[in-house]
């Protein structure tokens, strides 16, 4: 398969591919010649939610980087992913207010379904013309746990 992964996160590349390659395969797509992006949300998204950009056609002008040029025609995709941790205030016993952190968990069949949906894109598709993200079929996708640390 030649597929690149850009795992600019924490979550586990390994894990990360395997989901990518059960989604391509679960709705008979065909990954050879894409870049798939993992980046973390951007301040000011909610972080516990993902999203996701695809090509349709040709490359966006901000990505004529080279290592993108060859993923035009519909064959590059981000996927927006949340934080390992969240920070949320908390007021105290004591009515005073502290940054804590938790732990964010990796939803699998989101992922999945944001990966399908975007997959559509590349294949020329326009959101008219698909259903919505939240009615595409992934719950295959619990079976996949996506880990943080390295690969």
């Amino acid at each position: 398969m030649d597929m690149k992964i850009k795992n600019k996160t924490e979550w586990n590349t390994k894990d990360l591919m395997k989901l990518i390659r059960a989604t391509a395969k679960k709705e008979g797509l065909s990954i050879k010649r894409h870049i798939i992006e993992i980046v973390y949300n951007r301040k000011g998204v909610r972080q516990n939610c993902m999203n996701g950009i695809a090509t349709v056609g040709t490359p966006r002008p901000s990505f004529d980087n080279p290592d993108y040029a060859e993923y035009g025609n519909g064959r590059w995709v981000q996927m927006k992913v949340p934080h390992l941790l969240q920070t949320k205030s908390v007021c105290g016993s004591d009515g005073k207010w502290s940054e804590q952190q938790e732990a964010v968990s990796f939803n699998s069949v989101d992922f999945a379904q944001i990966l399908t949906h975007e997959f559509g894109h590349n294949m020329g598709l326009r959101h008219r013309e698909m259903c919505k993200v939240s009615e595409i079929d992934c719950e295959w996708a619990n079976a996949f746990q996506v880990r943080s640390g390295g690969d």
